[in-house]
C-alpha cells in the first residue's frame, strides 16, 4: 500500500494499493503535484519506476536519472503501418500488403526502408508504385529523425527511478518508445512501474497509435508479473476507452468541462455521492479516489512529498487551505536541498521566459512602429487624393457653372431675336419703315428697361418695370370659340395658369385634362399665335424646350355664350 493523503473531513489516512493507476485533473489542480508524490513513495517501498516524460519543458526533472531513448530499431509490418499512421494522421490500409511484402522478422527500419525503394525501381503497376512512394516518404523522415537521436535498445534500470524525456520526438516516435518500453518491462522485470506522462498521446481515443496494443497487454499481463502502469492525463474523454475501463484505481480531480465532469461522476462509487458542481469546484490537491479492487470511493487531500503529516492533515480537516501548503513548501525549501534544487531551476526558467517575453516584446514593438508609419503614409496618400479629387470636383463645377451661364446667353440671344423679329413685323404693319440698326437699339433697350431675365432651377424669373413711354397700339378683336383649341388656351390664360411659366408639354397636358383632345404641334401653333398678339412671352430654354409666360392677360375677355 502507498500512502496517498488525508480523507477530507475525517482526517483519516488514505491508503492507495499498488496497481494499474489513471490520474485525471484539469491544469492547476495539483495533478503533477500527486503524481510526484505517488513516485517518490513508490521509490520508498523499494519499487522501481520508469517515468515517460513527453513535455516540453518536462515536469520531472528533478525525478530519478536520465535514461536515453528507448528504440530496439526493429519491427514488424503491424508496427510500422501504426507507427507511420500516428505520425501522419493517415490510414495506410492499402500500403499494408506493400509492408508486408518488404519486412521480415528482424528487419531494421533503415533495411525496411531500402527494400522499399529497391522494389520501387522495378516494374510494377501505377497504383503498386504510388503508395511504395507513400512508404518511402513516411519512412526516410522516421530514419531521418532517428538518426538524429541517442537512442538505446535496452532499458537499464541502474536507479530506482529511471526518466525518459520524449519532448524532441514526434508523436510516432514517442509511442514507438513506449511500445517498446512496456515489451522489454513485461519480458526481463518485475516489481517496476511504467509511469506515463500526457497519457492521451500514446493511448488517443479514435486515431492511430503503435503503442495502445503494448499497453494494453501490459495491463492485462502485468499483475502476475508485478508491471504496474500509472497514467496520468489532463482529461478523461481524451484517452482510450479500452484502456481507461482497465484501470484499477482511478484518482480524478477538478475539471472544468461538462463532459468531463460527467465521466467522473460516471465512475463514482459508493459511499460518495457528489454533482456535477462538485467536480468542478474541487480544491487543489483534492482528488476523488475509486479503488475498483475494494469498491469503495473517498474523497481525499493528496499530501504533497515535501509536506509534513501533520499540516497536511490540517488542510484535510479544513483547519489551513491548499495555499498555506503553498507557502509551507516556500518555507521548506530553505532546508530541503531538492527543493533548492527545484526552486533555482524554476527561477532560472522565469528568467529565461521572461528574456523570450522581452525579445518577443521588442520584435512586435518593433512590427507596431513599422505599421503606423505605414498607417501615416497611407493617410497621407488618402490625403492628397481626396486633395485631387475635391480639385478636380472644383473645375466640373465651374465648368458646369459656365456652361450654364453660355446656355443662359444663347437663350437670351434667340429670344432677342424673336423679339426683333416681332418688332420688325409690328413696324411693317404700321406702314413705319425702320432699318436694321434701329431695330436692334430698340430691342435692346427694351430688354434693358422692361424686363431682366434671371436664370433658376425651376426655370426663368421675369422682373417688370415702370415705363417710361407707353405706346397704345389698337388691335383687330378676335373671337375665339370655347371648343377650339386656341379658345381652350384662352381660357388657361385668363385663369392664371401662365402666370409662372409654362411649357409646351405642360401645356398639353392641361388642355388634355380639360377634356378636350389636341396635338402637340397644333398646341404649340397656337401658343405662337398668343405670342404674336403679345398676350405670352416666348422663351427658347438652354435644353431647347418653349417656355411660354403671360404677358398682358387683359386683352383676353371672358364672356358667356348666348
Amino acid at each position: 500500500m502507498i500512502h496517498l493523503g488525508y480523507q477530507l473531513k475525517t482526517g483519516e489516512p488514505v491508503e492507495i494499493p499498488v496497481t494499474h493507476t489513471f490520474v485525471a485533473a484539469t491544469t492547476g489542480r495539483g495533478k503533477s503535484v500527486t503524481a510526484e508524490a505517488l513516485i517518490r513513495r513508490a521509490k520508498e517501498q523499494g519499487l522501481r519506476v520508469v517515468v515517460v516524460d513527453p513535455k516540453d519543458p518536462p515536469d520531472y526533472l528533478d525525478i530519478g536519472e536520465e535514461h536515453p531513448i528507448v528504440i530496439k530499431g526493429i519491427s514488424d509490418p503491424l508496427t510500422i503501418k501504426r507507427l507511420l499512421e500516428s505520425s501522419s494522421k493517415l490510414w495506410l490500409r492499402r500500403e499494408l500488403p506493400e509492408l508486408i511484402q518488404v519486412c521480415r522478422q528482424g528487419d531494421t527500419w533503415t533495411s525496411v526502408l531500402a527494400k522499399v525503394r529497391e522494389r520501387k525501381e522495378g516494374k510494377l503497376h501505377p497504383i503498386v508504385k504510388e503508395r511504395l512512394e507513400v512508404l518511402e516518404l513516411l519512412l526516410s523522415r522516421l530514419v531521418d529523425e532517428m538518426k538524429a537521436l541517442k537512442i538505446s535498445q535496452h532499458l537499464q534500470l541502474s536507479s530506482q527511478v529511471m526518466r525518459i524525456s520524449l519532448q524532441h520526438l514526434s508523436v510516432g516516435l514517442q509511442q514507438l518508445c513506449v511500445k517498446d518500453l512496456a515489451e522489454q518491462l513485461l519480458e526481463k522485470h518485475t516489481d517496476v512501474i511504467l509511469f506515463i506522462d500526457e497519457f492521451h498521446r500514446f493511448v488517443p481515443r479514435g486515431t492511430p497509435s503503435a503503442c495502445r496494443d503494448a499497453l494494453v497487454r501490459l495491463i492485462q499481463e502485468g499483475r502476475a508479473k508485478k508491471v504496474w502502469l500509472w497514467g496520468c492525463n489532463q482529461t478523461i474523454t481524451t484517452v482510450d476507452e479500452q484502456v481507461r475501463k482497465q484501470m484499477q484505481l482511478w484518482i480524478t480531480g477538478g475539471q472544468t468541462e461538462m463532459n468531463e465532469a460527467d465521466r467522473v461522476l460516471d465512475q463514482l462509487l459508493p459511499p460518495l455521492r457528489l454533482s456535477r458542481q462538485d467536480v468542478y469546484t474541487l480544491d487543489v490537491g483534492q482528488f476523488i479516489v475509486n479503488d475498483f479492487l475494494k469498491g469503495e470511493a473517498v474523497l481525499a487531500y493528496v499530501q504533497p512529498a515535501w509536506l509534513p503529516d501533520e499540516p497536511a492533515k490540517r488542510i484535510a480537516l479544513g483547519q489551513l487551505s491548499a495555499q498555506d501548503a503553498i507557502k509551507a513548501r516556500a518555507i521548506l525549501a530553505v532546508d530541503d536541498p531538492i527543493l533548492k534544487e527545484e526552486n533555482e531551476r524554476l527561477q532560472q526558467k522565469i528568467v529565461d521566459t521572461t528574456n523570450e517575453l522581452q525579445n518577443e516584446l521588442a520584435l512586435m514593438s518593433s512590427k507596431i512602429k513599422e505599421d503606423m508609419e505605414e498607417m501615416e503614409r497611407l493617410k497621407k496618400e488618402k490625403l492628397e487624393d481626396d486633395q485631387l479629387l475635391q480639385a478636380e470636383r472644383e473645375a466640373h463645377m465651374k465648368c458646369g457653372q459656365k456652361r450654364d451661364e453660355l446656355l443662359e446667353q444663347i437663350g437670351i440671344l434667340k429670344h432677342e431675336n424673336e423679339a426683333y423679329g416681332d418688332l420688325k413685323g409690328a413696324f411693317l404693319k404700321l406702314g413705319v419703315i425702320a432699318d436694321q440698326s434701329y431695330i436692334e437699339k430698340c430691342v435692346r433697350e427694351f430688354f434693358e428697361r422692361e424686363s431682366m431675365l434671371e436664370r433658376q432651377a425651376s426655370g426663368l424669373l421675369i422682373s417688370k418695370q415702370e415705363a417710361d413711354l407707353t405706346v397704345e397700339i389698337s388691335r383687330e378683336k378676335v373671337t375665339a370659340e370655347e371648343a377650339t383649341t386656341r379658345g381652350q388656351l384662352a381660357l388657361l390664360i385668363a385663369e392664371g395658369e401662365f402666370k409662372n411659366g409654362c411649357t409646351t408639354t405642360t401645356v398639353l397636358k392641361k388642355v388634355r385634362n380639360l377634356g378636350y383632345p389636341a396635338k402637340e404641334t397644333q398646341v404649340q401653333d397656337e401658343l405662337f399665335w398668343f405670342a404674336k398678339q403679345r398676350i405670352l412671352s416666348h422663351v427658347l430654354r438652354g435644353d431647347g424646350s418653349h417656355m411660354w409666360i403671360v404677358r398682358d392677360p387683359s386683352r383676353i375677355v371672358v364672356k358667356e355664350a348666348r
